[in-house]
């Protein structure tokens, strides 16, 4: 489902009380931002959210912080691969950024593995739905967002 950083305030909960939630903050030359609504909330993926920015290497530091503080468990953000932007640079920033935004939340007491970055291109839409599914798995034994957990 596309939204927008508004929006991120989770809903989603199994029997148990808690399911992994996972926003992506996606470029939008990325195969997530040509997926319908309905794939991206098919059987294969947990619950995965995502918002789509010009480039990965113009994603604002606040979008992550803003998808951990609604409650996301995971931020998976996608960008082309290296050499391979269409904006001049845009990989070498947002890798950049992302070695920031890690350290920044790993001094909060956040795990780094949070913050995944994915490089891809169009023909890998099978390839990101692996990875969202490993993010799960990763978070169902680092078990939920517990830095920014709202009281209640």
């Amino acid at each position: 489902m596309t939204i927008g950083v508004e929006q991120m305030n989770p809903q989603a909960q199994n029997l148990s009380g808690w399911s992994p939630l996972i926003i992506g903050i996606v470029c939008e030359n990325s195969p997530l931002s040509v997926m319908s609504p309905a794939e991206a909330d098919g059987a294969a993926y947990p619950d995965f959210r995502f918002l789509r920015v010009p480039c990965a290497g113009r994603i604002n530091p606040q979008y992550v912080l803003r998808a951990f503080q609604q409650g996301a468990d995971a931020v998976l953000l996608t960008g082309c691969p290296p050499g391979k932007c269409r904006y001049p640079g845009g990989d070498q920033e947002a890798k950049l950024r992302l070695e920031l935004m890690r350290e920044f939340i790993g001094n909060l007491g956040m795990e780094k593995e949070r913050l995944q970055i994915k490089w891809t291109d169009a023909a890998d839409s099978q390839d990101l739905r692996e990875l969202v599914g490993r993010i799960a798995e990763k978070l169902e034994n680092l078990g939920p967002n517990k830095l920014f957990k709202q009281p209640g």
